[in-house]
């Protein structure tokens, strides 16, 4: 971009150049002026986007910076939180297996009650039958013994 200005500036040189001396000079001088002016003003609007550049770099560092650090913290949550839900799920399993350990333990308990009353209701028929059996069969024995006492007397 230098090289093009001084060109423009040879260029303006040649055709802008009068037949006097003294106003040669004079136009020479001036356009030096005009591009020292140019220069400076070049310079100055180099150095302000040199820093706002620099600027901006700083921005999308901090910006970098706080999204990776918003992205730790929201990894981090989300750990806890899928830790949180393991242990909600573990304590929910442990309580409904004492749940089910406890149905089960109920429902052994009236079933063996049930098995008891059942054994002591047919040990009772049993010992009834024997009873009435036994009796039966006294009463028939001591019948044939008291007959046979008869016969022999």
């Amino acid at each position: 971009m230098k090289q093009e200005l001084m060109t423009g500036v040879q260029e303006l040189k040649h055709m802008f150049q009068l037949p006097s001396f003294g106003y040669q000079k004079s136009f020479q001088e001036s356009n030096e002026h005009h591009l020292q002016q140019l220069k400076e003003s070049n310079e100055r609007r180099k150095q302000q986007l040199e820093q706002s550049y620099e600027q901006h770099q700083q921005f999308i560092k901090r910006y970098q910076q706080q999204l990776q650090e918003s992205s730790e913290i929201h990894q981090q949550q989300l750990h806890e939180l899928n830790e949180g839900h393991k242990i909600q799920i573990q304590v929910s399993d442990e309580q409904h297996q004492q749940q089910l350990q406890e149905q089960l333990l109920k429902s052994n308990e009236r079933h063996q009650k049930q098995l008891q009353e059942q054994l002591q209701e047919s040990n009772e028929r049993h010992q009834q039958q024997l009873q009435e059996l036994l009796q039966e069969s006294n009463e028939r024995h001591q019948q044939q013994l008291q007959e046979h006492m008869q016969e022999s007397n």
